[in-house]
């Protein structure tokens, strides 16, 4: 059943690339002011800036040219916590590939329940915390695990709700073809 769920991802999220569009997103003072909207002919992923577990600031706009892989999660959610290895696993696949997986962590305690919940499961990719709400709420999650893979140019070409196994060879070949 997991693998039949799987494939229909896949091919969905395959079908629904059709197109790159060049654009800038976010704006000069940092604010987050975009909202995604996807029904716009170019689903433009807004900007943000929050900051990361290692006490770094990430910002979408500083990927552009990577293939960003958006995963909206919380460690209360067994979903989010289910597709974690296959998260860990992807970023080994594609070690040296021009791509990011950034896992915003929505819970509004979310440095101290991160920092508990990596010593029984680790997470080798970069996480950022939405303690504010802001950024989940600009890119209308409601869901989670939500995620959104955003190409080179900065265009959100899928969302998917849902754990999936990110390592799945049908997902790892859709994203070194997002790649080319």
């Amino acid at each position: 059943m997991k693998k039949i769920f799987i494939s229909i991802v896949v091919c969905t999220i395959v079908l629904l690339v059709t197109f790159v569009v060049v654009n800038q997103g976010g704006n000069s003072s940092g604010e987050n002011t975009q909202q995604l909207d996807m029904h716009q002919d170019v689903p433009m992923a807004p900007d943000f800036q929050l900051t990361g577990m290692d006490g770094q600031d990430v910002r979408l706009s500083s990927l552009r040219g990577k293939v960003v892989i958006l995963n909206f999660w919380a460690t209360w959610c067994p979903p989010c916590r289910e597709e974690i290895p296959s998260m860990n696993n992807l970023k080994k696949i594609l070690t040296g590939s021009p791509v990011e997986i950034i896992a915003v962590n929505i819970e509004a305690d979310g440095p101290a329940t991160v920092a508990k919940f990596i010593q029984q499961q680790p997470i080798e990719f970069t996480v950022a915390y939405d303690v504010a709400g802001i950024v989940h709420k600009q890119y209308g999650v409601s869901q989670y695990p939500e995620t959104f893979i955003i190409n080179k140019s900065g265009v959100v070409v899928e969302k998917v709700i849902g754990g999936i196994d990110w390592s799945a060879p049908q997902v790892v070949s859709y994203l070194k073809k997002l790649l080319e």
